[in-house]
């Protein structure tokens, strides 16, 4: 990962936006460790469920904030950003349609590997090459699912840049990396990478340092998404 560009380093040394970034994940984490829930605890969902709107907006204004700072470098001067709060209703519907259109593609494109388990005897699935097949047919039934989620990355910055609708973020999202997709996700990787080796160190460490993990998680994955500007 190259040296921070300027407005990045500026960004993470503002208060507000870790502050939006802790508004977005620590309160159902601290009520999960004071009331002792487990990740699949009804009490532990309901709470995540309840406090969804909030973690939107948390992670909406802390990119408020990379893109206002991206904005003050930028050659063509500060652009027009709408408040978080204005866009906390399409991005909630976003969300909810980007999940279920991604979760239909990637149903859809697991059947292959599923047909063909179902066709196999019980000793055939313990056999390596019928492991691999199955595996491959699966991972690769999984791309297109893989593939709609990355091109609708941007969407929350639409929504940042302009007042539209959930459908027309996403679509958005999905025309401005058109042709460009391989470089956003070559820019994009070691940022989501570092995010996921966060969050997977977490699980072996004391409570207190996971949530510690969770704002600079957080913070990798909302970067790409300013980064973003700099390739189009």
């Amino acid at each position: 990962m190259k040296r921070l560009p300027p407005f990045l380093r500026r960004s993470f040394l503002s208060p507000a936006f870790w502050f939006w970034l802790a508004l977005s994940a620590f309160p159902p984490e601290l009520l999960s460790h004071a009331f002792g829930w487990g990740l699949a605890d009804p009490a532990y969902l309901a709470s995540s469920l309840l406090w969804w709107p909030a973690d939107t907006l948390g992670r909406l204004a802390a990119l408020r904030i990379l893109l206002e700072e991206f904005d003050r470098d930028a050659r063509s001067g500060p652009g027009v950003l709408r408040p978080s709060s204005a866009a906390l209703g399409p991005a909630l519907a976003a969300e909810i349609l980007l999940s279920l259109r991604s979760a239909v593609l990637a149903l859809l494109g697991i059947i292959p590997c599923l047909a063909l388990y179902s066709l196999l005897e019980p000793a055939q699935t313990l056999g390596w090459a019928w492991r691999l097949l199955l595996g491959a047919l699966a991972l690769g039934g999984l791309l297109p699912a893989l593939f709609y989620v990355l091109k609708r990355m941007l969407a929350p910055l639409e929504l940042l840049r302009r007042p539209l609708r959930a459908g027309e973020a996403l679509d958005a999202s999905a025309a401005r990396l058109k042709g460009r997709l391989k470089a956003f996700v070559r820019m994009a990787l070691p940022w989501l990478l570092l995010s996921w080796a966060l969050d997977l160190g977490g699980l072996a460490l004391p409570d207190w340092v996971a949530l510690g993990l969770a704002l600079p998680s957080l913070a990798a994955q909302l970067a790409p998404i300013a980064l973003s500007q700099g390739l189009l």
